[in-house]
């Protein structure tokens, strides 16, 4: 049977280890507020991600319905100086001028 002294010497045995325990769960709970903000915070990169993504897709498409509205302003511009020159040539050659292009 355990007397009294070997109660108080196993506890005297076991406070550091009681103490360790403690600082163990002390970091443990740190460690998972830690882990929780980071949490959060990767969750809110990822959802500003998603709008910004958004947002350049959208920037794409503008950029890509502008660059198809000059490609077409160019042929029509180009269509229009050839109808011209055709005009300037044909007045030409009424005239009886000879063509310096």
């Amino acid at each position: 049977m355990l007397t009294q002294d070997d109660l108080k010497s196993i506890k005297k045995l076991l406070q550091p280890i009681k103490e360790d325990v403690e600082v163990v769960k002390s970091k443990t709970s740190k460690t998972d507020s830690m882990v929780s903000v980071m949490a959060m915070t990767i969750r809110d990169i990822r959802d500003k991600q998603s709008v910004l993504n958004e947002k350049i897709d959208q920037l794409d498409q503008k950029v890509e319905d502008g660059f198809k509205q000059t490609l077409k302003y160019v042929d029509e511009v180009e269509k229009e100086q050839g109808k011209d020159k055709k005009r300037i040539t044909r007045l030409e050659e009424k005239l009886g001028l000879s063509s310096t292009t």
